[in-house]
């Protein structure tokens, strides 16, 4: 009977099962027990002698010293407790799965839009109801399909958006990946009167991650109909079919009015299929076969990539009766070897090929296909004069691109996101910016970039031979190295270009290095005429008609080391100190080059 009786040495109970001093004492102690072991991990994270009491009293006078650290933190904490305040019901039912991170994010975002732009509007109570209304409906639309468990947020799960204008419409249409778990995640439609927003939430335009499980929840039944949505799916698991991220969505407007949008990213492939002007979703009056590394009845038309080769970032531009796509090969880390390649084709639904027609689709694995040569590569590492002269400038991992045309003069450029070699943020994370290069259309139909960034002057024409003779730093892009964040023995990083010195002399000929006298090679049956420097190739302006395309001022074809390059000569200012220097761009075998005079 005693032992009936025998209170156990540990149980669980409700708190309020217990008696006040008791729960206050659990309360007490959980706060001591957590101060104890963020103790513990200073201790170990701290440098040897720090004084951990120290550290806590540098964490209070942050958070309550001063009249702003206080203000910050109740503006910080407000937001927390009210989205607890709000979960508070969900837990209490048991139900925890509930994304409160993105619900705060979402919602802000749509309390911020009545803040800024409705504050003279309406009273102050009135605004603060419209914007708490505006959150909790905007919370809670991500919600349908990419949320899991292993991405329960919104935050940190939008990816890529992109917009244009939509003439039928009369709207502005962003296109934005909402990124889930195991590739389940889905580009929806997004629209506004004004490019600033606000942004209006209309509907999911293709689905990712499916299976004969929760395809019922996506699109895919009225596409493919309701017998097949539910059949056999793999090749929507297959890396080497059709299993794709639906992400990095690019809208394009074709000259007769058409809308198409292509997306996708590495595994299988690049896909595009036509829009819906009216509504700016999915056009469900245009069907597609079946054809494998061709086109799909769900994903539309393949374009590129595939079978678990990098590429990504698909973006497409018309110039000179050709589409060009931009792809964007390796991976965006530092070390990654992230680069532009590009392609062309006469349709906009392909096929594409580079210069020397390899096809921009995969029809095999193609292992680091980030150092084989499919593709023209438009950018890559360079430490040169006038340009990025420390390392810490030194782009590395150029990628993602867009390219856009200027409507007051037809000029194009290209936007992409790159990393430096060295350059940190805080805490060593990867520094990286948005760049802009101007983008020149060559006499034999390619686009070249321009080699020093856009900073509000333009590429200049020469005048005449004068202007282009003289010494040039030349670099060549290299598409079978990148930069890994290795170094050679002699300290210079692996993949960062260094340039050579070339003259462009005025009767054609180049010339590398110093001069060579006739005495210093008397083996040689040379006549005297020969002393200078080794003629290493030729140069001459073009003239007329090349490949159909009209010639001027600006473009000449070079012959370098065995290798015919069709340039754009211009005049830029050098990135370190704005001085306007005559440089070209230049495309030969598949391969480009910069010159820049020094």
């Amino acid at each position: 009977m005693h032992n009936e009786n025998k209170v156990p040495l540990i149980r669980l109970a409700k708190r309020g099962m217990m008696e006040p001093w008791k729960a206050w004492c659990i309360r007490v102690g959980s706060i001591l027990v957590a101060l104890l072991l963020g103790g513990l991990v200073m201790s170990i994270a701290l440098p040897e002698g720090s004084n951990i009491f120290s550290a806590y009293g540098t964490i209070i006078e942050g958070a309550l010293g001063k009249k702003t650290a206080i203000r910050q933190t109740i503006k910080l904490a407000v937001p927390l407790l009210g989205t607890a305040l709000a979960i508070a019901p969900c837990f209490k039912m048991r139900f925890w799965n509930i994304g409160a991170e993105g619900q705060i994010t979402a919602g802000a975002m749509a309390a911020s839009y009545f803040a800024l732009y409705c504050y003279d509007k309406m009273s102050s109570p009135v605004l603060l109801i419209v914007m708490g209304v505006s959150a909790a409906l905007l919370g809670g639309i991500w919600e349908a399909w990419p949320k899991q468990p292993e991405n329960p947020a919104l935050e940190g799960n939008t990816w890529a958006p992109d917009v244009i204008w939509n003439d039928v419409m009369r709207k502005w249409c962003m296109y934005l990946s909402v990124n889930g778990h195991e590739f389940r995640s889905v580009i929806v439609l997004l629209t506004a009167d004004r490019l600033d927003g606000d942004w209006t939430y209309v509907g999911p335009v293709v689905y990712s991650g499916f299976n004969v499980d929760n395809v019922g929840r996506t699109d895919v039944p009225r596409v493919l109909g309701d017998e097949a949505a539910h059949g056999d799916l793999s090749r929507y698991a297959s890396l080497k079919d059709t299993r794709i991220n639906a992400i990095d969505a690019a809208p394009i407007r074709c000259n007769h009015g058409e809308l198409w949008m292509s997306f996708g990213s590495w595994f299988g492939g690049i896909w595009m299929f036509k829009l819906d002007p009216k509504t700016g979703l999915r056009d469900y009056s245009v069907r597609y076969p079946l054809v494998k590394d061709s086109s799909d009845p769900y994903y539309g038309v393949k374009v590129a990539g595939g079978y678990w080769n990098s590429g990504e970032g698909s973006y497409f531009i018309r110039e000179n009766g050709w589409w060009y796509l931009f792809m964007s090969y390796g991976w965006l880390g530092r070390t990654g070897g992230y680069q532009i390649r590009l392609f062309r084709s006469k349709s906009l639904l392909g096929p594409y090929v580079d210069q020397n027609g390899n096809p921009a689709i995969s029809y095999g694995e193609i292992p680091d296909n980030q150092e084989r040569g499919t593709g023209i590569r438009l950018t890559s590492s360079v430490q040169w004069d006038g340009g990025p002269a420390e390392l810490a400038d030194v782009e590395v991992s150029q990628g993602h691109n867009s390219a856009i045309r200027r409507s007051k003069d037809g000029r194009m450029f290209l936007v992409y996101h790159t990393r430096f070699a060295e350059r940190f943020s805080e805490g060593d994370d990867e520094d990286y910016e948005s760049h802009v290069r101007e983008l020149l259309p060559t006499s034999d139909g390619w686009l070249v970039a321009a080699p020093y960034e856009y900073r509000g002057s333009v590429a200049v024409a020469p005048t005449g031979i004068a202007d282009i003779t003289g010494d040039y730093n030349v670099v060549l892009h290299d598409q079978h190295t990148f930069f890994n964040g290795k170094q050679e023995d002699d300290g210079t990083y692996v993949g960062i270009n260094r340039p050579t010195r070339y003259t462009f002399h005025e009767d054609g000929r180049i010339t590398r290095g110093e001069i060579v006298s006739f005495f210093d090679t008397p083996d040689a049956n040379l006549p005297r005429s020969t002393d200078g420097p080794i003629t290493c190739g030729s140069w001459k302006p073009l003239s007329g008609a090349v490949n159909g395309f009209n010639c001027c001022a600006s473009d000449a074809e070079i012959r370098l080391d065995d290798v015919t390059y069709i340039a754009r000569f211009a005049t830029l200012p050098r990135e370190i100190d704005g001085k306007p220097v005559m440089t070209f761009s230049a495309i030969g075998n598949n391969v480009c080059i910069w010159g820049s005079q020094s």
